[in-house]
């Protein structure tokens, strides 16, 4: 068993009951480690973002009732803005602009009084360039600074806060401290002043912080001064007391502030890939889309569904596709009746997808689901390459909004027959491609940083790449895919425990099988499992595999030639 460090480990586990597994019929699978009270395993994994100071800008005015400030420089999509907004004048609130959310606001009510406020945003694809806050009084000085975070949980940026206003002669301004609950927060702080005196002396940011900016409004009674500091603690912990020093303000009643932003937190703590025992879930009606319920067995939250079809139980070549419940998309290619395969597809809030079978004969097997880690969209996005025979960047940074892919899920459809495709992570130098006469594929790759990957077809305009998916979280990608290849002629187990990277453990693999004729006959199951499942991959097809408890799942190839590759893999949490 691999150690584990602090960062990612996690005393609690959450047990969630699946209805339904125990009553299956007709199934060929056994699965030795199966909870005997039929329970699904959560535990939380915590893997924490590293937080990052972007840029910082500022502003001020002597008087009236707003205050514009800009945008940082180089805000991106996703980065957590956090607004400090100063003013002088009570009574008297401060009002940020549509789409920011207050954090606290405190007021100092000895002789020259002020307010100050925190607020923050997540970035979006288009943000304006510049912020205007608002007073309901005309006031007599105001300063703001806005800095923008990488790396801080978009949805529920701030873990806690505090504030508090001070009074007397002395130059020295604390924020108070806080008690942060997470690994990886960022402390920041503004501290502002009001004065009747010389303005623009310059700030000394608390001792180990690092100052994001500072800004003055004037002298005499517009005298008002601010600044922001930053500094990151990796261990949850008190932060505390952060005290900044003004010089060459004669009257320093102030205030102090602090917030801590809490890290993107991979997977929502949970793992993104489940394994169950498979449970058949082909529709009983053929030619036609059909609901495909499978809300006994995954439980409510669910993002989507780990399916393997199998179609040997069909007399003749069918169609088969797969798609969110709701969408439009009509895909129904044919696929050979001597394969298997795996394929993944969303599912909606009443854990609902839905398939189109040629016949009733085939065999589609649930075999796990995914959570928070993985997204589907409701109708995929195309994706093509302009250029034949070449590897060509694919990029689905657009497509994730304010997530970060670290991989995507595909459907890959071919409108005329014997063309080669293959996708591969950036950067990497795979070249495995082939021809098929059968036009309907899942597959599951990585993206790098920039989340792009790579497809390559011999026709351009017979093959589309349609992204019904992508990964953030849970699972890890190659650049590079590892040979597992197995010896021929009997089910033989394959060791993951050396490729994984790091304290991972995966719970599953996703493996690319590769051949460059028909007729070999692969099959992929977890070790111990007596699944017997053993059929044509038609050249190209993926594999998405549960791994025992010692990262092990056994593989099966009929004959010499063909490749299974280890794309990537999912990860247990420990």
């Amino acid at each position: 068993m691999k150690s584990k460090k602090l960062l990612i480990m996690i005393a609690a586990i959450t047990a969630i009951t699946v209805t339904g597994v125990a009553s299956m019929t007709g199934a060929i699978f056994t699965d030795s480690e199966q909870s005997t009270d039929n329970t699904l395993q959560f535990s939380p994994v915590f893997q924490y973002s590293t937080i990052n100071f972007r840029a910082a800008s500022s502003g001020s005015v002597t008087s009236g009732t707003s205050l514009t400030v800009n945008k940082p420089a180089g805000t991106a999509q996703g980065d957590v803005l956090i607004a400090a907004v100063a003013a002088r004048t009570l009574p008297m609130t401060i009002t940020a602009p549509s789409g920011w959310t207050e954090i606290r606001t405190d007021t100092q009510t000895v002789n020259t009084t002020h307010r100050g406020s925190l607020f923050w945003k997540a970035a979006g694809a288009s943000e304006p360039a510049n912020y205007t806050f608002t007073f309901s009084a005309s006031v007599s000085g105001a300063v703001g600074i806005i800095a923008a975070f990488s790396g801080v949980d978009t949805t529920n940026p701030v873990n806690v806060h505090n504030g508090q206003a001070t009074s007397g002669s002395s130059t020295n301004i604390p924020a108070p401290s806080v008690t942060t609950t997470f690994a990886n927060t960022m402390i920041v702080t503004a501290h502002s002043v009001v004065s009747s005196g010389t303005d623009g002396s310059a700030w000394t940011p608390p001792s180990g912080m690092t100052e994001a900016a500072e800004k003055s409004s004037g002298s005499g009674l517009a005298g008002l001064s601010e600044t922001m500091n930053y500094v990151p603690q990796p261990v949850a912990g008190a932060s505390g007391i952060k005290t900044a020093v003004v010089a060459g303000h004669n009257e320093t009643e102030g205030i102090g502030q602090t917030v801590a932003l809490k890290p993107n937190i991979a997977g929502s703590g949970v793992q993104s890939f489940y394994y169950i025992t498979p449970v058949k879930v082909t529709p009983s009606v053929a030619d036609s889309w059909q609901d495909v319920d499978v809300s006994s067995y995954i439980p409510a939250g669910a993002t989507g569904v780990i399916l393997h079809y199998d179609m040997t139980g069909a007399s003749v070549d069918e169609e088969i596709g797969f798609r969110k419940n709701g969408s439009t998309d009509n895909r129904t290619g044919v696929n050979r009746v001597q394969t298997h395969a795996w394929a993944m597809i969303g599912v909606d809030s009443n854990r609902i997808f839905e398939a189109y079978v040629g016949s009733t004969a085939i065999d589609i097997w649930l075999v796990g689901y995914t959570t928070a880690g993985v997204v589907f969209f409701d109708n995929s996005i195309p994706k093509t390459v302009a250029v034949n025979n070449s590897w060509q960047d694919i990029s689905v940074a657009v497509d994730t909004g304010a997530d970060t892919a670290i991989g995507v899920i595909l459907e890959v459809a071919q409108s005329s027959a014997s063309i080669t495709w293959g996708v591969r992570k950036n950067g990497s130098t795979d070249d495995r491609r082939s021809a098929s006469a059968y036009q309907h594929k899942w597959a599951i790759i990585g993206v790098d940083s920039n989340e792009i990957f790579e497809g390559r077809t011999s026709a351009a305009a017979n093959v589309t790449f349609h992204v019904i998916g992508y990964v953030k979280s849970g699972a890890y990608f190659f650049t590079n895919g590892v040979n597992k290849t197995p010896a021929v002629g009997a089910w033989r187990t394959v060791n993951v425990s050396g490729d994984t990277v790091g304290t991972d453990i995966a719970n599953g693999v996703f493996i690319e099988i590769h051949g460059t004729t028909d007729g070999p006959m692969y099959g992929l199951r977890k070790n111990g499992s007596s699944e017997a499942i053993i059929a044509e991959a038609r050249r190209h097809a993926w594999g998405i595999v549960e791994c025992d408890a010692s990262e092990i799942y056994q593989a099966y190839l009929s004959v010499s030639g063909p490749t299974q590759h280890l794309i990537g893999y999912s990860i247990r949490a420990p």
